[in-house]
């Protein structure tokens, strides 16, 4: 008895911590796609609302990732805006990303503190022999938490402003996200609705990875469960 609840917890631990890795790694992988950059900009007529032209608004976007991924020390720049150089974003928007900057590292971390834990209990797993009985699991683990996924998600797109305003209130601890588009150009190149597109997608992007986990974890468990009666 005792056995099998610790068989059963170490197959929790390793979905998990694998739930986490690629939940974040997905939105990671959407943040960071400067072609879906470009396309928002394109799409809702960034250019024209900024008075900027795309081969700037990309270089402001590269910038603004490379600070992200603490590959820039500050977002102090200049660009062509309004048919004049001037600097890219002002104290109060530089003040926010700093926050954002430390959400995001934050996240990384969390990531790869899952990808340790998750790590570790497969070294577990693997010594214990319980691998097709953790793929058994992790199918099933996967396929509710793609129901979960897709319960939030329909959440958010029936009210997103309320998700994306409660978003920020939970994690940042001022009023700096709260940008005019008059003034700041931070909001009118990622103004609500690239978050909205952004959740979107990465969820999308999340099921495709959980599903082909699934899936993968079904055949790789009838393959070793066949391999053992062969053995037997």
């Amino acid at each position: 008895m005792k056995r099998n609840w610790i068989n059963g917890l170490l197959a929790t631990v390793f979905g998990l911590s694998l739930f986490v890795v690629l939940f974040i790694g997905a939105f990671r992988t959407m943040l960071f796609n400067e072609d879906f950059f470009a396309w928002h900009y394109l799409e809702h007529n960034v250019e024209q609302k900024t008075n900027t032209n795309i081969y700037e608004l990309m270089g402001i976007t590269h910038a603004m990732l490379e600070y992200l991924r603490g590959e820039r020390d500050t977002l102090d720049m200049t660009a062509m805006i309004g048919g004049r150089t001037r600097e890219v974003f002002n104290e109060r928007e530089k003040r926010h990303m700093v926050d954002v900057k430390r959400l995001y590292s934050d996240t990384v971390g969390l990531q790869m503190t899952a990808l340790a834990v998750g790590l570790a209990a497969l070294v577990l797993i693997v010594f214990k022999g319980i691998l097709p009985l953790v793929l058994r699991r992790l199918k099933w683990i996967f396929l509710w938490a793609g129901a979960v996924v897709i319960t939030l998600a329909l959440l958010f797109a029936l009210d997103f402003n309320r998700w994306f305003i409660l978003f920020h209130k939970l994690f940042f601890s001022n009023d700096l996200w709260l940008l005019d588009p008059r003034t700041d150009l931070l909001i009118n190149l990622v103004p609500e609705i690239y978050f909205y597109q952004i959740v979107a997608y990465s969820s999308i992007l999340f099921l495709v990875f959980i599903l082909a986990i699934a899936y993968t974890s079904h055949k790789l468990a009838v393959r070793l469960e066949r391999k053992e009666t062969w053995q037997r």
